[in-house]
Parts: C-alpha cells; structure tokens; sequence
C-alpha cells in the first residue's frame, strides 16, 4: 500500500504491493516536484537583515573605541564585512576593532556563527577578537556609569565612569529559601569583557 512523507507529503510508492502498478508521472513525479517547489518557495520568503549601523543603534556613536574599525564596505560605504547565507553567519576579509579599554586587533580569520535555532527578533552582533568567535545576543546594551535599574541578567554595559572604558555584564540570581520561602536576589558584575560590537541582526519570517 502507498504511503506518503510526513513533512510534504509526497507520495511514496510500496514496491510490495503496487510494484507491478504502471508508472504515473503525475502522481509519482510530477505532484511530488510541485509540492517540494513550492515548500522551497516558501522558504525564500523569509528574510533576514543584516544593518550594520555600527555604534548608532546602540546610542554608543559618540565614542571612538568599542568598534569596528576598518573592513569592507559596501557601495555606499557602510560596513559589509558581515554575511549571512545558509544559516550561516560569517565574517570576510580582514579589520579592526577596538575594545572597550582601547585596545585594538586586527582579525584575518573568517569567523562563522550558525544561527538556524535562532528565533525571530533583533540581536546585537558582537566579534570576540581574543577568542575569535561571533555571537549574537538579545540583550540590552547601555552606556554610562551603571546598569539601569531594569536591567536583566545577560545585559551588557560599556562603563564610561572610568579610563579606560570598561564592557560588563550583569547575572541576576534569585533563590529561594525553602522553609521560609524568602527570596534572595545576589546581583553579578562580569568585568573586562573582550567582546565588541559589530552592528545589529534582524531576524524576521525564519532565518534563511
């Protein structure tokens, strides 16, 4: 008996009972094309952007450090050393970036991030010129001397109090006493990190 593929359905034939059946183009060939055609169309309708604005999304324009240097442009002369094809999130060709405490690197790797469990929404692209990776993060990230009030655990914030400046991020613990049911909250600043910012990724109608 015939039976059909979970995901699209296509029709698959039981050589064990209908072996001996004659070949039906449409139904085995044909019906089957247009259904994988159109799931793949399907697919090519989603989108995802890439803007690299550098620091101007983040409010961070002011600041000379914390970026990404130099790299490729595109036509109109904004950054294009990112791509995303595949899944697959990748840097090109050689730049350089500053950290937050002014120090800067020049990275010649290709440095790839795949991003298929990611789901929709906006993420601040960030290139680790120490351990060479890319990550992307839906977190907050702010300027200043402190972490806002509304802050939440994976927040980052480029401290400008002092020189030089400094990238943290903050973990928010919560736990609770079993017998008296009181709950303690223990607040952790990771300082120093080497991360930088490279822009901001919008993911939208699944990633492509």
């Amino acid at each position: 008996m015939s039976d059909t593929t979970k995901n699209l359905s296509l029709y698959k034939t039981d050589m064990t009972t209908d072996g001996n059946d004659y070949f039906d183009f449409d139904r085995d060939l044909n019906d089957n094309w247009d259904k994988i055609d159109n799931a793949v169309g399907d697919l090519q309708g989603n989108t995802a952007d890439i803007n690299l604005s550098n620091l101007t999304s983040a409010g961070l324009s002011q600041y000379n450090v914390f970026c990404v240097n130099t790299g490729e442009v595109d036509d109109d002369g904004n950054p294009a050393f990112l791509n995303l094809s595949d899944n697959i999130l990748t840097t090109s060709g050689s730049f350089d970036i500053t950290t937050a405490n002014g120090k800067i690197y020049t990275v010649t790797d290709t440095l790839t991030l795949d991003i298929s469990d990611y789901e929709d929404g906006e993420y601040n692209v960030y290139v680790n010129p120490v351990d060479l990776t890319l990550s992307i993060k839906s977190h907050t990230l702010t300027s200043g001397s402190t972490f806002p009030s509304d802050a939440a655990t994976g927040d980052y914030l480029l401290n400008t109090s002092q020189v030089p400046y400094d990238l943290q991020e903050i973990t928010i613990t919560t736990v609770t006493d079993e017998e008296t049911e009181e709950e303690t909250t223990t607040t952790t600043i990771t300082k120093g990190l080497n991360e930088v910012y490279a822009g901001v990724l919008t993911l939208s109608g699944g990633v492509i």
